[in-house]
């Protein structure tokens, strides 16, 4: 509703009055927010109902993953670069995937599994090669495949030692072959 306003105001001493109408708006209406699909600009934006959506991986041009209203992004433990990558990508996988989460949406979400030099990798990653989840997933095992875990403990690798006659390549061969 729009109201208006009428002013008279005598233009001088003994002049005419001239007579102003002033459009009054309406007060602002409240509502409640509403959650849709949403375009991020290489920022961290938050969402209704506590989802926060991280910096895009995809061109600014394309429109990312709608969540569904209700989505509350589960309490997962975050990767830092330490431990097995293909644990955290299995769990979270199995978690995103138990929300009913598609993949458009898992890619979305994951860097906010991540924190610290984990978080940075993926902020520094180029968007083109992480198109599917697989793609994502090869790239994290390969960035971290260092972290995975072998069935040879430390100890066995650290009781291997150099034969007599052993040449230093052929046991550095030796050393890396137990691992793998």
């Amino acid at each position: 509703m729009t109201l208006h306003t009428t002013t008279t105001t005598p233009s001088g001493p003994s002049g005419p009055t001239i007579q102003q109408d002033y459009i009054v708006p309406p007060p602002p209406v409240q509502s409640a927010p509403q959650a849709g699909a949403f375009v991020l600009h290489g920022q961290t934006e938050t969402t209704p109902h506590s989802v926060v959506a991280p910096a895009q991986i995809v061109d600014d041009t394309q429109a990312l993953a709608a969540l569904p209203v209700e989505f509350r992004m589960p309490d997962i433990e975050r990767y830092t670069g330490i431990g097995c990558p293909r644990i955290h990508l299995q769990l979270y996988s199995t978690v995103m995937r138990g929300h009913r989460l598609d993949e458009a949406q898992m890619i979305m979400l994951f860097p906010l599994s991540l924190s610290g030099a984990a978080q940075r990798w993926f902020a520094s990653l180029d968007p083109s090669r992480c198109r599917t989840w697989a793609d994502l997933g090869q790239e994290f095992i390969r960035q971290y495949s260092f972290n995975t875990i072998v069935d040879v403990s430390r100890r066995e690798l650290e009781a291997l030692r150099q034969g007599p006659d052993e040449t230093v390549t052929s046991f550095i061969s030796r050393w890396r072959e137990k691992i793998t």
